[in-house]
């Protein structure tokens, strides 16, 4: 299965670190938009995957079912991690890092999350 998609217009967002798409069962890495402060993004995208099917088992076991994860979110000390499942494409993930000690936090997130929800759209 091919997909089509730019990561691009996250670069623009205000203390953008990386982000990527990734296969949220296998954690195998499908595009990638790094920059010089960025992790290796292939072991993020493994514990990261791990985390999305934690959470899976976890909504299982409050008798939420199977249900659909609309986020996660990760708060370091320094750095925001917003995973967001595709809903248009069961088991994909896009995974964004923002630096967090760069301008206002909530309002940062805010309009991190509809740029990966306008992103969304444009994967074919």
């Amino acid at each position: 299965m091919t997909f089509r998609f730019r990561l691009d217009p996250l670069a623009k967002l205000d203390g953008f670190v990386a982000a990527c798409l990734f296969d949220g069962e296998s954690g195998m890495l499908l595009g990638v938009l790094p920059n010089e402060r960025a992790a290796p993004l292939e072991r993020a995208a493994a514990s990261w995957t791990a985390l999305v099917q934690a959470q899976h088992r976890a909504s299982e076991a409050l008798g939420e079912g199977a249900s659909v994860l609309d986020e996660v979110l990760v708060r370091t000390p320094s750095q925001l991690h917003l995973l967001r499942p595709l809903s248009t494409h069961h088991g994909l993930v896009f995974a964004l890092v923002l630096d967090r000690r760069e301008g206002e936090g909530e309002a940062k997130l805010a309009l991190a999350r509809l740029e990966l929800a306008e992103l969304e759209k444009s994967v074919l």
